[in-house]
């Protein structure tokens, strides 16, 4: 265990160091992903200039939620599908498969050190959030004692079921070479069913009653709703169960495409 630990914190390190020479490509991505978020700060401003409330949030809840959904989805967001596909397509993950080091856990390490990167990025941008809206803007925080370990369980499992899901597309490659058609079909539906767009309690009941079942509710949705005060203790532990039962299918299914895209890759290779 000791020595699977300082290989894992090697990988950390080169990949933080990685992380950093190419911090320019990092903030670009980071761009990328605060523009959805900001989108609709800029909408549900401009709607609530003629109500009040929108189901059960006012304005500050509401801007609250997305300056939240971006600091989470911001961190708690791996990205292991593209360049895993990458090696896949020109070979070079033969190089990982023969090494004492479990490429996937390769991958997280070099995932966890991007992911501290761009703290960098996201201070700021929430400080300057902050500073224009005003600090009014801090009193939708609800975040309770008993609650908040459930909050920092519930970010762990969130990158990890984010990253088992990604890293799974990724792994498709193994079949069918170049996956960004079926990423992209992912990002879609993550967008709808995550809670990018609005929050999901605000959708139609039969669309929210569909999230429960399906793994999305709980990379970003579940979290916010926590940092709000939304969920009670009893909500928040039920929560945290379903979340980890998600994330232990997603490891299965992980390994299962992981294992059998190995052995095609053997095959063909030999």
């Amino acid at each position: 265990m000791q020595k699977l630990f300082r290989k894992l914190r090697a990988a950390f390190l080169f990949s933080w160091q990685d992380a950093l020479t190419y911090r320019a490509e990092g903030f670009v991505w980071f761009i990328n992903d605060a523009v959805i978020p900001l989108v609709m700060i800029a909408l549900w401003l401009a709607a609530y200039r003629t109500v009040d409330r929108v189901g059960a949030y006012a304005v500050e809840d509401m801007v609250h939620y997305y300056v939240m959904f971006l600091a989470l989805s911001t961190i708690l967001t791996p990205y292991p599908e593209g360049y895993s596909s990458y090696l896949i397509r020109n070979g070079t993950i033969s190089l990982h498969l023969v090494r004492p080091f479990p490429f996937q856990l390769w991958l997280l390490a070099g995932e966890i050190a991007g992911r501290g990167v761009r703290l960098f990025f996201l201070i700021p941008l929430i400080l300057l959030i902050v500073l224009i809206l005003g600090p009014g803007l801090l009193e939708a925080f609800a975040l309770t004692w008993e609650t908040a370990p459930i909050l920092l369980a519930s970010m762990v499992l969130s990158f990890l079921l984010s990253y088992c899901l990604k890293l799974s597309i990724g792994l498709l490659a193994f079949w069918i070479g170049r996956i960004d058609g079926i990423a992209q079909v992912f990002i879609i539906v993550k967008i709808f069913l995550a809670g990018n767009i609005m929050p999901l309690d605000l959708m139609p009941p039969a669309v929210e009653r569909l999230t429960f079942f399906l793994p999305f509710r709980y990379l970003y949705f579940f979290p916010v709703q926590l940092l709000q005060g939304r969920l009670d203790f009893l909500s928040a532990l039920g929560g945290l169960a379903i979340q980890g039962m998600w994330l232990v299918l997603a490891y299965l299914l992980m390994q299962w495409v992981f294992a059998a895209g190995v052995r095609r890759y053997g095959a063909y290779g030999g």
